[in-house]
């Protein structure tokens, strides 16, 4: 009888990052096609309703912004304290170990931020495409053709039907994101990032020569989610509770970054 080979130690290494990377797919995977092609749930609104009523205003931060503080920057952020750390408590270790276990160490702490991230992510989609509430400036954005409906005699009418008017598919679109009010993707992305780089940087972040680095950089981190989402109440985005269940929903994950660090 034979043994079967036993796979080597990079092997091993191999498989485990591809099924890390496989699971981060399949978490991701729903959010983009829910965004794709799903539809939300068409609710309907009380004609005297005024939370809906406000104007429309094009968000304050691009959602290209709010992608390079709060994703991109927190990758750099472990990208270059785990590179200085490597260097630091590696010092003997040839130029290719110190690569190799620099890359391992960054990934062992990626894979979690963006697996944590994917769930929060999944977890607020669910919410906005099954509830379908409706944004402060659903109104505006919607242009109701009142003439379908009997909002001038009956104030306090439920309107169910779709009334909407867009005139193009820009219009469309701005409708159809108006129907995801809650809860606050930005509010629950910001706190997400802020909770995990305040962790990470208090577990791996030693500077004892500069002791005030660590605690300036963590509250920067929290200012910027803070600003991030009240940004989304006042640029009419969000309701002030979709902006509190947002920043609430990274209490189910916070058990992510806290095991990992």
């Amino acid at each position: 009888m034979f043994k079967e080979a036993m796979p080597s130690p990079n092997e091993k290494l191999l498989i485990s990052i591809c099924t890390d990377v496989v699971l981060l797919l399949i978490v991701l995977a729903p959010v983009l096609i829910l965004y794709i092609v799903g539809s939300p749930l068409q609710r309907g609104f009380f004609c005297n309703d005024v939370t809906i009523r406000y104007p429309y205003i094009p968000s304050v931060l691009p959602g290209v912004i709010v992608v390079v503080l709060f994703i991109i920057a927190p990758i750099f952020v472990v990208l270059l304290i785990e590179y200085l750390h490597v260097r630091k408590c590696s010092a003997s270790f040839r130029r290719k170990d110190k690569i190799k276990k620099w890359l391992l160490s960054f990934f062992k702490f990626l894979k979690v931020f963006l697996f944590g991230l994917g769930l929060s992510l999944m977890t607020v989609v669910i919410f906005k495409f099954t509830l379908g509430r409706l944004r402060p400036h659903f109104i505006d954005v919607c242009n109701p053709d009142w003439s379908q409906s009997n909002c001038s005699s009956a104030p306090e009418q439920y309107v169910e039907e779709d009334i909407c008017n867009p005139e193009s598919d820009e219009d469309d679109n701005l409708i159809r994101n108006a129907r995801l009010s809650f809860m606050s993707s930005r509010a629950s992305t910001s706190a997400y990032s802020m909770f995990f780089i305040i962790f990470y940087l208090q577990y791996r972040l030693i500077v004892q020569s500069y002791s005030l680095l660590r605690p300036f950089l963590q509250y920067l981190f929290f200012a910027l989610a803070i600003y991030v989402s009240i940004s989304s109440i006042a640029s009419n985005d969000n309701h002030w509770s979709d902006v509190f269940a947002g920043f609430l929903n990274v209490y189910t994950f916070l058990g992510l970054p806290i095991n990992c660090c």
